[in-house]
């Protein structure tokens, strides 16, 4: 049985995007808007992780149907004080965006946490995560090799991809 993804986007082009990456993948099915409760995976994407964005997320994670659901942050910025915070939101990858090409995000997707982390350690890990992602990014774009806006945009975005939860 595949496992379910909801694709929670601050905007419908990243949304959308996401949406169409996943399309067609075997082992995830994308669900609609209003079946996030019943997510596997919460795939998130937002140009900054604030404070109201934790809120939504520890929300969401109450409501949810399945206890264990997995989170990934996908985000251009994170202040250090949000990174640090990342443990307790059961968070199990955090990506910049700006390498959020879909080899990553499916990485993402599939990682797997501990469920004895704690949560300090997770946040750590998490931190580096981010880190070493946003390097990445740097490195790519300082290259030529990838735009900006390009990694989750690219690719045509079905009528159908284009509804999505916002933050």
């Amino acid at each position: 049985m595949p496992e379910r993804v909801a694709i929670i986007a601050h905007d419908p082009i990243s949304g959308g995007g996401a949406a169409a990456y996943l399309r067609g993948t075997p082992g995830y099915a994308v669900l609609a808007p209003g079946e996030v409760p019943r997510a596997d995976i919460l795939l998130v994407i937002v140009p900054e992780l604030r404070e109201k964005t934790l809120a939504d997320l520890a929300r969401i994670r109450r409501t949810a149907l399945i206890p264990d659901v997995r989170t990934v942050l996908v985000a251009d910025r994170i202040k250090e004080a949000e990174l640090s915070r990342l443990g307790g939101f059961g968070l199990s990858a955090v990506l910049h965006r700006g390498s959020a090409t879909r080899e990553n995000i499916l990485d993402a997707l599939a990682a797997r946490v501990p469920a004895a982390e704690p949560e300090d350690v997770r946040a750590t890990r998490l931190t580096n995560e981010f880190h070493a992602s946003e390097g990445e990014a740097h490195h790519q774009h300082a290259a030529g090799a990838v735009r900006p806006a390009e990694p989750l945009a690219r690719g045509r975005v079905r009528a159908e991809d284009r509804h999505h939860l916002s933050l």
